[in-house]
C-alpha cells in the first residue's frame, strides 16, 4: 500500500466512552445526527491499518465479507453513491476529491495517493477492481457499511447489502437477507426494542441521521473477528475473547454507528466504526463505570459478550 502522504495530517482518533450512569443497557440509543458537529466518516491517523485489514479480508474471500441481494438501480446507486462522495469530500476536503467529466467519474484518495477513472454507460458505472459502488465506497473508509431495505407500506423490511471486513464475531453471511427481529435475535433483552420495530425502522427510514453507541471488551485489538478464522491462523489465537490474569489485555471495544435515511430508496444506511481503547489508559472514574457496568451486566449478557468465564478476573484487574 501507498504511504500516507506526508504533507496530509491525519487527525488523532477519537475517543468515545458510551458507558452511562455504570450500567449495561440494551437500547436503542438513536442521537440526533447534528450537522456540522458530527461526520458520517471519521478519518484519523490509523487508516492505513483499517484499509490493509480491509484488503486482507477481501483477499482471503471477498464473499466472505462483502454480501448482496438484489441489484440496485442505476439511479438508485447515483443517489447512494454522489451522498458518500460528496459526505467524504465535505468531510475531508483534503483528502478526496471527484468530478463526473465526459461520461467517466474521476476519484482521487490523496491520502494513499490513488486515482480512478470508473466509465459511466447507460446502464451501469465500471468499477473497475471494485465489485460495484459499494465495494468501492467501503474500501476507502474506516466503517463497514451496510445498507437495511424498509418498506413501511407493506410492512416488509431486510438486510440488502454488507461489507463486514471488522465482524464482532458475527458474519455477513449469517445476517444477509434476515429481519431486524431475526438479525438482533442473539441478543439478550432485546425484547423492549423488539416491540418498537416498526417505529424503529421508520425512524432509520425518514427521521434520521442518528449516531448511535455500543461497547464490549476484548483481549486484542484485532479488527476483524469473523467466526470462522482464516486457514492460516490458529483458532484459539483468532478468537480473541480469553483474559489471562498472568499477562493481562483488555481493551474495551465501541463501535460508533450512523444511521442515514434514504426514504425514496426505501433504505436505511447502517455504518460501523470500531475503535479499540486500552483499559489501562482510562481514568479511574472511567475504569469504576466499567466496573459498575459488567457488575450490571446479566450472565446471559456476558455470555453473549464472549466473556462469561472471565468476568471476575476483569473485575478483579479493574481494581
Amino acid at each position: 500500500m501507498t504511504s500516507v502522504a506526508s504533507s496530509l495530517k491525519l487527525e488523532k482518533e477519537a475517543f468515545f466512552f458510551p458507558i452511562e450512569n455504570g450500567l449495561y443497557e440494551v437500547k436503542a440509543g438513536l442521537n440526533k445526527f447534528v450537522s456540522g458537529q458530527d461526520k458520517v466518516f471519521l478519518i484519523d491517523e490509523n487508516y492505513e491499518e483499517y484499509i490493509q485489514a480491509k484488503q486482507e479480508a477481501l483477499q482471503e474471500s471477498r464473499g466472505k465479507y462483502y454480501c448482496s441481494l438484489n441489484e440496485l438501480s442505476l439511479q438508485d446507486q447515483k443517489v447512494l453513491l454522489n451522498y458518500f462522495l460528496d459526505k467524504l469530500r465535505e468531510e475531508y476536503p483534503l483528502f478526496f476529491e471527484f468530478q463526473y467529466e465526459k461520461e467517466s467519474l474521476f476519484f482521487e484518495n490523496k491520502i494513499l495517493n490513488q486515482k480512478y477513472q470508473f466509465p459511466i454507460s447507460e446502464n451501469k458505472i465500471d468499477f473497475g477492481p471494485f465489485s460495484d459502488f459499494f465495494d468501492f465506497i467501503s474500501s476507502q473508509v474506516q466503517c463497514d457499511l451496510a445498507l437495511h431495505f424498509v418498506d413501511l407500506k407493506n410492512q416488509k423490511e431486510h438486510l440488502e447489502r454488507i461489507h463486514l471486513c471488522f465482524p464482532n464475531h458475527w458474519s455477513a453471511e449469517g445476517k444477509i437477507g434476515k429481519s431486524f427481529l431475526d438479525i438482533h435475535a442473539p441478543v439478550p433483552h432485546f425484547d423492549s426494542i423488539a416491540k418498537r420495530k416498526w417505529q424503529i425502522l421508520g425512524a432509520m427510514l425518514s427521521k434520521g441521521p442518528f449516531v448511535r453507541f455500543a461497547w464490549g471488551l476484548s483481549t486484542d485489538q484485532r479488527l476483524n473477528h469473523h467466526p470462522l478464522h482464516p486457514k492460516k491462523i490458529k483458532a484459539e489465537e483468532w478468537a480473541g475473547r480469553s483474559f489471562q490474569p498472568e499477562n493481562p489485555k483488555l481493551f474495551l471495544r465501541v463501535e460508533r454507528q450512523v444511521l442515514i435515511p434514504f426514504e425514496a430508496q426505501k433504505t436505511s444506511a447502517f455504518s460501523i466504526r470500531t475503535f479499540h481503547y486500552d483499559v489501562t489508559t482510562l481514568s479511574e472514574l472511567q475504569k469504576q463505570d466499567l466496573a459498575s457496568a459488567i457488575r450490571s451486566m446479566s450472565e446471559a449478557s456476558f455470555k453473549y459478550k464472549g466473556l462469561v468465564n472471565d468476568q471476575e478476573k476483569i473485575l478483579k484487574f479493574l481494581k
